[in-house]
């Protein structure tokens, strides 16, 4: 939505004063406005678009080094101390994470849904013990907005530089959903801990138990899944058979782990 666009294009602009944290910097029109408009004929909508400016270098990708997710680490950090103290204008406007698909419409569950039901009532279960540790974090840890989408592709390196895009999936969540966001993406307890490092090097990790922070892991994949249901992406409609096999795989670990 515009309130969203205008929240979003505040909040980068606050951290482009930041010397320690690189973001591309939205470039206001000749009018003077960030946000401008065009009506698109065909689809009869309107259409909204900011330009940002340019970021030299390469995505991190599918395989960051440790230097490189110590630095992702640090800037997250960063990010949390700023919008922690930071506040939106009126009429500028951000979904908050507290619900199980952050906003999204529910293929999973609804009368949509097209997921076996055996399978879906196991990832009921799951989605109402992931509810109960997300609720728990936001009865105990402070809500202000988080990215909620760092992963490799949408952070730059060049010359040792790293440079943080894409907030346009930025809302207000706890930090824990922005490390598990990071966190999911990665491969090894090794890269998990150069993340949890850099992050460290800033300020104290929030608070998170290890079933909650399971939880959220969990809830990252189920999300993707329910994005496969939506999705009219040929290439990505193709992964759906293995990635619910794969997912039906990691809810029966998660439910058994946490009930012991």
């Amino acid at each position: 939505t515009v309130p969203n666009i205008q929240a979003e294009t505040q909040w980068v602009r606050d951290l482009a004063r930041i010397p320690a944290i690189n973001v591309p910097t939205p470039i206001a029109s000749l009018d003077d406005e960030y946000l401008v408009s065009a009506h698109h004929a065909e689809s009869d909508q309107t259409i909204y678009a900011v330009m940002y400016s340019w970021l030299e270098g390469e995505e991190i990708g599918d395989e960051p080094t440790l230097d490189q997710l110590h630095t992702v680490g640090r800037a997250m950090a960063l990010l949390h101390e700023n919008s922690a103290n930071f506040t939106l204008t009126d009429g500028a406007e951000l979904p908050i994470f507290n619900d199980f698909f952050w906003g999204t419409e529910d293929f999973l569950f609804s009368s949509q849904s097209k997921v076996p039901p055996r399978d879906r009532e196991l990832l009921k279960k799951a989605h109402d013990l992931i509810m109960k540790y997300i609720d728990e974090l936001y009865a105990t840890s402070a809500v202000h907005i988080i990215h909620a989408d760092l992963h490799g592709w949408n952070l730059m390196w060049h010359e040792g530089q790293l440079s943080i895009f894409d907030f346009d999936d930025c809302g207000y969540g706890v930090e824990a959903q922005d490390i598990a966001v990071a966190l999911y993406y990665l491969d090894t307890p090794e890269q998990d801990a150069a993340v949890l490092e850099g992050y460290r090097s800033v300020c104290e990790l929030p608070i998170y138990t290890k079933a909650q922070m399971d939880s959220l892991l969990l809830q990252r994949r189920l999300v993707l899944l329910n994005y496969l249901y939506e999705t009219k992406n040929p290439e990505h409609k193709e992964m759906l058979p293995t990635y619910l096999e794969k997912s039906m795989e990691r809810v029966s670990g998660f439910l058994t782990d946490v009930r012991g």
